[in-house]
């Protein structure tokens, strides 16, 4: 599962190279954080490998995915929209 997930964040971030070393070097540091902290260690590193995939995404994209209520709650800080679409 996690190398599926790995080919579909390298495919989506190719163009955005610097990008795409941060969230491999994220997912790395969640797994090992997990590890510490008794953490499943795959359910850390798909967060980690997911946490910037709608980055570079267009804003309307990203609302396009969002509750509205998020959309209103954060319409003053739309950078971080990407992030909330894995809390949703």
């Amino acid at each position: 599962m996690i190398e599926a997930i790995k080919e579909t964040v390298i495919d989506k971030m190719k163009d955005h190279p610097k990008r795409l070393a941060h969230i491999m070097g994220v997912a790395e540091t969640a797994a090992k954080l997990a590890k510490i902290y008794g953490i499943p260690e795959e359910k850390a590193m798909i967060a980690g490998l997911y946490h910037d995939i709608a980055k570079h995404d267009s804003l309307q994209e990203q609302m396009n995915m969002m509750d509205l209520r998020l959309i209103k709650a954060y319409a003053d800080y739309p950078v971080i929209y990407h992030i909330h679409l894995l809390l949703q």
